[in-house]
């Protein structure tokens, strides 16, 4: 029996001492592991200012962090191996972000409208407004300029309403004979990743065309003939047809009154012209930008206001045309699938990194 017992002693004793020579001599594939994804953990940490989201390019480390897992041959692990510290790396993928898109607005009509029940005029501008994609508009306002070489003013704020609407803004207390001209000055700030492409962020429509701001009255001058002396040396006043027409707010329509009117003797006063408190002084002779032209000078009664009148000159007219826009409407809004695709920039969005398990081999911790 003692000898039995000395053997399976000894037995134990070769088995124990070989077993601690195996673990110590076999590899520890679990420490590989670990060790390897710790380096490229810290590398990765080390490297990570270096990627950026425009080149969306991963620090150079993907495949030494990859590698520890590319296993193509039959390897056997201990199970404490998978009970080793996780370690994750966050992999930037490429995807598509398109750039904001801002289309401008489209003005429709500038027509002349008088309100009989105030007595006022005004241009009312019709037009359409912006449309975007990927970007919060911050202002959107109606713009005018005075005569074709104009400074562009602001007018107002067009009314808040769904882009690509119509709307309609009504402008009044204009200079009466001068011509005006309109657009939409449309901005907008990016609610992409990128910035606007071109143009920056703002972006005006098409101009109108230059519409006339009437007055409620004018005064036409036509045949004059200034004093002068006939055969028998007797002195031949002057005469001049004169014209006046004059908006009538109550029916809606212009009025027009006409007579020939004899030059008055110097020092008198004519006769008042039509009730306005206008009358006839003289007619003359002058040179206007080197022609020579008769005009009828007329003046207020009791007032040294006076009116000087071009004989022939064709005055503005009470109801001008409007302005409509011509041009062919072709589809403005903006599209998902326009060339600025094309054009997009690849910036990365991070995983979920906690999608999939935790486990070093993809199985969980827990």
């Amino acid at each position: 029996m003692q000898n039995i017992d000395k053997i399976a002693i000894v037995t134990a004793a070769v088995v124990l001492v070989g077993g601690i020579l195996f673990a110590t001599l076999r590899e520890d594939l679990g420490k590989k592991y670990a060790d390897e994804i710790q380096q490229a953990a810290e590398l990765v940490d080390d490297l990570k200012d270096e990627q950026r989201l425009a080149s969306a390019q991963a620090p150079g480390v993907e495949q030494m962090v990859r590698a520890p897992f590319q296993i193509d041959h039959d390897v056997e692990f201990p199970e404490w191996t998978f009970y080793r510290r996780t370690a994750f790396l966050h992999l930037f993928e490429p995807a598509v972000v398109l750039p904001p898109v801002l289309t401008q607005g489209r003005l429709s009509t500038v027509e002349v409208v008088r309100i009989n029940a105030t007595k006022t005029t005004i241009h009312r501008v019709s037009a359409r407004r912006g449309d975007f994609l990927r970007a919060e508009l911050i202002s959107e306002i109606l713009q005018i300029s005075d005569g074709e070489g104009g400074e562009w003013k602001d007018v107002q704020q067009v009314p808040g309403g769904e882009a690509g609407t119509d709307f309609a803004i009504s402008v009044p207390g204009l200079e009466p004979n001068h011509s005006y001209r309109y657009r939409v000055l449309t901005r907008a700030k990016s609610t992409s990743t990128t910035p606007f492409l071109e143009g920056g962020d703002s972006i005006t429509s098409g101009e109108s065309g230059s519409v006339e701001f009437p007055p409620n009255t004018v005064w036409r001058a036509s045949g004059a003939q200034v004093r002068s002396l006939d055969a028998a040396g007797e002195i031949v006043p002057g005469r001049v047809t004169i014209q006046f027409t004059r908006w009538n707010w109550a029916e809606g329509r212009t009025e027009r009154s006409t007579d020939i009117v004899r030059e008055p003797d110097r020092g008198v006063d004519g006769g008042e012209l039509f009730g306005t408190g206008y009358a006839l002084e003289r007619i003359e002779e002058v040179v206007i930008e080197g022609r020579k032209e008769r005009r009828a000078v007329l003046r207020k009664l009791g007032d040294f206001q006076r009116l000087y009148l071009i004989n022939n000159l064709d005055p503005s007219s009470l109801e001008p045309s409007g302005w409509v826009n011509d041009e062919s409407e072709e589809s403005e809004e903006p599209s998902e699938e326009s060339d600025e695709a094309d054009e997009a920039t690849e910036i990365p969005e991070i995983p979920d990194t906690n999608a999939g398990g935790g486990g070093l081999f993809g199985g969980d911790d827990d």
